[in-house]
């Protein structure tokens, strides 16, 4: 669908994550990887490391939000939804955004073409365990547009407790640019439905994949591996 300001269109989207494995990602680059809440973490690959986003010093691409909040856990977490290459100590760090203010945002610089947006999340808070399905419920719009694998993200109802899950899309940067230098603006936010919005690492990778339609897939019951 082309948005309002005709610069950037989103072309397909991939439910929850059903990344093939985690040696797929290496034919691609990989552009951005954040660790959320929390700092520099060495890679598990040949690609860059996560880089930090801390509460003293947060990530440039951290442009809003109505708060400057972190959380953290000692607990082990359960990896085996997500690629072997994601390091486990940026799913035991958050960056959350608390009610009142702006939405959380990340805006990320990038040449004109094709990116897969990666989002890993993981429910570590003791009273969302407890509280279970439904305690927190946010949605996540990716260059203007909530995807229905983006809506009601309930990590708690979904993965239950200390269990990472990711979400994934396909956006293409239109060539229009936003910028003098040629690049545009890949933007991600996180909107509030309950609770507060929590995001444990953001990755940003080149892709060649075609657009997949995905209306009809069931995400929201089975825990898949992307």
């Amino acid at each position: 669908m082309t948005l309002a300001n005709g610069q950037r269109m989103l072309i397909a989207l991939f439910c929850v994550f059903v990344f093939a494995a985690a040696g797929t990602a290496s034919a691609q680059t990989v552009v951005y990887r954040v660790n959320c809440g929390g700092g520099n973490t060495t890679s598990l690959d040949a690609g860059p490391d996560w880089s930090a986003d801390t509460t003293a010093a947060p990530s440039p691409y951290w442009v809003s939000g109505g708060n400057n909040n972190s959380f953290s856990t000692g607990a082990a977490i359960d990896m085996s939804f997500v690629p072997t290459n994601v390091p486990m100590s940026v799913i035991q760090i958050e960056r959350y955004d608390l009610a009142p203010g702006t939405e959380m945002k990340y805006v990320f610089p990038v040449s004109p073409g094709t990116y897969e947006v990666r989002l890993y999340f993981a429910e570590i808070f003791n009273n969302a365990c407890t509280g279970g399905a439904g305690f927190r419920q946010f949605d996540v719009s990716i260059e203007g547009a909530v995807h229905s694998s983006m809506d009601d993200i309930d990590p708690a109802g979904e993965f239950g407790c200390n269990t990472a899950f990711g979400r994934t899309i396909v956006v293409q940067a239109d060539s229009a640019g936003d910028d003098d230098a040629g690049q545009v603006d890949l933007d991600i936010e996180f909107i509030h439905q309950i609770e507060n919005p929590a995001v444990k690492a953001i990755e940003i990778i080149t892709s060649d994949l075609p657009p997949v339609p995905v209306e009809s897939q069931s995400w929201g019951t089975v825990k898949s591996r992307f």
